[in-house]
C-alpha cells in the first residue's frame, strides 16, 4: 500500500498509507480536525505545487521546546520555531539569514 506525506496546520508532517482508487487526495483531515495538505517534498518528490518544500523545518538548528521563547527572544524575532522546538525557515533567504545568525553552515544555501 502506498505511503503518502501530509502538513498539519502546525506544521507537522504526518504520513499515511492509503489506497484509493480514485487518486490521491489534495488534503485529508487528521484525527483531531485538523486539516493536512499533501507534502511532495516531505515525501522526497518534487512537484512545482510545493514552492521547494517552504516553509522548511530544522531539528538541527531548533531547540528544546523549553528554549523556544527564549531563543526567539536572543535573535531579536528573526528565528522561528515550532511548538516542538525546530526551527522554521519560510524562504531559501530566511534559512541563510537565520542560519549565519546562529552560526551555523548552510551546505545547501547555492539557492539564496
Amino acid at each position: 500500500m502506498p505511503s503518502y506525506c501530509f502538513r498539519r496546520e502546525d506544521g507537522r508532517v504526518v504520513e499515511r498509507f492509503l489506497f484509493n482508487l480514485e487518486g490521491t487526495p489534495v488534503t485529508i483531515t487528521c484525527e483531531d480536525g485538523q486539516v493536512a495538505s499533501r507534502d511532495y517534498a516531505a515525501e522526497g518528490r518534487h512537484d512545482d505545487s510545493t514552492r521547494m518544500g517552504w516553509p522548511m523545518f530544522s531539528d538541527a538548528a531548533g531547540v528544546h521546546p523549553n528554549q523556544v521563547a527564549e531563543a526567539k527572544r536572543q535573535s531579536g524575532g528573526l528565528l522561528e520555531f515550532d511548538p516542538d522546538g525546530r526551527a522554521r525557515f519560510n524562504s531559501p533567504q530566511h534559512r541563510k539569514a537565520s542560519l549565519k545568525h546562529i552560526g551555523m553552515v548552510d551546505l545547501e544555501g547555492n539557492d539564496g
